[in-house]
């Protein structure tokens, strides 16, 4: 992928990413994937998907990016012409049946890829899934009956080359696809170079893992979809391979043999019970819970679960480490000491599973009560919620607290109730509020301005005392 090709000009162009994505618009207008909403063909080189991100996308959006590369082509000079040019001439029916062929592969070899891009694979596994590639690149090439055209991205390019792409390039007008353009003959030639790929493919296979290699030997701790009662073919394999593993490590197979026959049941359950735990963890609890017992592990069978947990397919975890750290670390929280920062990062770049989480958390109930704490207070769930206000906002008995006035009064009739007296506006008042509190100690109604009460009397809701009342009072007590 060079530095200057169509699929580099589109990525770091905003003004050629906004043609792209107009042109995409315009192509898919009342057709399938009419709200796409993609802006490059994701071009990246640092990436182990860089070559098959941008040509499914290229596959997909076939017509777009032509239109794209005539648009580069008319409105543009020097090397970006003449990169837009070099597709143009590229392309054509054959080429693009062919692009869909290899879009299908690279997603097939996807699979495999990001299935052991972590440190966390179950490298059990692995010959598993390099047999299940094999198999489905035979089915989809291979076999007397291939279905490589009747799904996925070949598919969906014989679809789009129905309809006729016209444009001019050096003068002459060329078409790409058509009504009978895919002819069964150039159907033949692109399925034809897909069979050699595939032959290649399990050559190279066979010579970068072969059937010797201790990686392929590994899969007798593989725990995942396994019987309990075992054939005696599957036992002779299992044994070759304790062998093999044994021979590697330089220990007793005998008595690696033995603790991996009295514990195969239990790795057995174990799986059945966590099926998304790796097959290193399972050995591993099986290791904890024999340990419990009266004849552990022994120190050859301990090495050898010891080099399946360490054995590690892949050295992507540190870049993907920094980058989930990356994300969770803002820049705001770049101040914190560097032991907690440590301590976050450390809980990021675990990710453990839910089973280890509960674990944790029984850990550190423990610690909490262990230290002087005492008992955790009940909260969430397990702490009954019970509404004492019902949700309802409270309101001054005998007011509509949604007024001014009515705040003003509450205020008066507390405080100030003299004040009242002196506005004719406001002849009476309500004194609800200030004679209904009694006094905790004294157990009586306070008084208010020289007004008093006998002891125990109160006033029922809606009472109201006429402002000529209060001033009777008042010229009494003085």
């Amino acid at each position: 992928m060079k530095k200057k090709s169509l699929t580099q000009l589109i990525q770091h162009s905003d003004v050629f990413s906004s043609w792209f994505a107009n042109n995409i618009k315009v192509a898919r207008r009342g057709r399938f994937l009419r709200k796409a909403r993609l802006k490059n063909l994701r071009v990246c080189k640092q990436r182990f998907d860089s070559t098959s991100k941008p040509l499914g996308r290229s596959v997909i959006h076939l017509e777009a990016l032509i239109a794209t590369a005539v648009d580069i082509m008319t409105k543009r000079s020097g090397v970006e012409q003449e990169a837009a040019k070099i597709f143009l001439r590229f392309i054509d029916t054959e080429v693009a049946v062919q692009l869909g062929l290899l879009a299908d592969c690279g997603d097939e070899l996807l699979i495999l890829t990001r299935r052991q891009d972590t440190e966390d694979a179950d490298q059990t596994q692995f010959p598993q899934q390099l047999r299940e590639l094999i198999h489905r690149l035979n089915v989809l090439y291979s076999d007397a009956a291939p279905r490589c055209y009747q799904t996925g991205y070949a598919y969906f390019m014989l679809q789009q080359l129905r309809r006729p792409m016209l444009f001019y390039i050096d003068g002459a007008p060329k078409t790409v696809g058509g009504e009978h353009a895919v002819t069964q003959d150039i159907l033949d030639r692109c399925r034809g170079r897909m069979q050699n790929f595939v032959v290649l493919l399990v050559a190279s296979c066979h010579a970068e893992f072969p059937h010797f290699e201790v990686i392929h030997h590994l899969q007798v701790f593989n725990a995942h979809g396994q019987q309990s009662v075992r054939s005696p073919d599957l036992v002779d394999a299992q044994i070759r391979s304790i062998e093999m593993i044994a021979r590697f490590l330089q220990v007793d197979s005998a008595l690696v043999w033995h603790g991996f026959e009295r514990s195969w049941h239990i790795a057995i359950l174990i799986a059945i019970s966590q099926p998304d735990s790796p097959s290193h963890v399972v050995w591993r609890l099986v290791r904890e819970r024999l340990d419990s017992t009266s004849e552990p592990f022994s120190r050859d069978t301990s090495r050898v679960l010891e080099f399946l947990a360490a054995f590690s397919g892949s050295t992507s975890g540190v870049e993907q480490r920094f980058s989930a750290a990356q994300w969770a670390m803002s820049g705001r929280r770049l101040w914190q000491s560097e032991a907690l920062e440590a301590e976050e990062l450390k809980l990021i770049a675990d990710k453990m599973p839910d089973w280890e989480v509960e674990k944790m958390i029984d850990y550190a109930r423990a610690t909490w009560q262990r230290v002087g704490y005492g008992k955790p207070r009940r909260s969430g769930a397990a702490r009954p919620l019970r509404r004492v206000d019902l949700g309802k906002r409270r309101r001054a008995p005998g007011s509509d607290p949604a007024t001014e006035v009515s705040q003003l009064l509450e205020l008066f009739s507390i405080g100030y109730p003299s004040l009242l007296v002196r506005n004719s506006a406001l002849s009476t008042w309500n004194t609800q509020v200030g004679f209904a509190a009694r006094s905790k100690e004294s157990n009586e109604i306070p008084e208010w301005k020289g007004q008093r009460r006998e002891r125990g009397a109160r006033d029922s809701p809606g009472t109201r005392i006429e402002s000529s009342s209060c001033d009777r009072g008042a010229k009494e007590k003085r």
